[in-house]
């Protein structure tokens, strides 16, 4: 999944993460994107339990 700012071409800035879904059914998710006490770590994480059919509580958020 690549996500944009959407101030390409002015800012060429991109974020990408990379999703596994383990075993047992929970999902991990490795980002690069850090959040700042913006709420951004949790919004991934309901998009990624949305898309993925899984309950929130099933998705573990990494930053790296």
């Amino acid at each position: 999944m690549v996500h944009t700012s959407g101030l390409s071409p002015i800012l060429d800035e991109t974020c990408a993460v990379m999703v596994a879904v383990n075993s047992d059914g929970a999902v991990s998710v490795k980002s690069a994107a850090v959040d700042l006490g913006t709420g951004a770590k949790t919004a991934l994480a309901q998009i990624v339990a949305e898309e993925l059919c899984v309950g929130l509580d099933e998705v573990n958020i990494t930053e790296e």
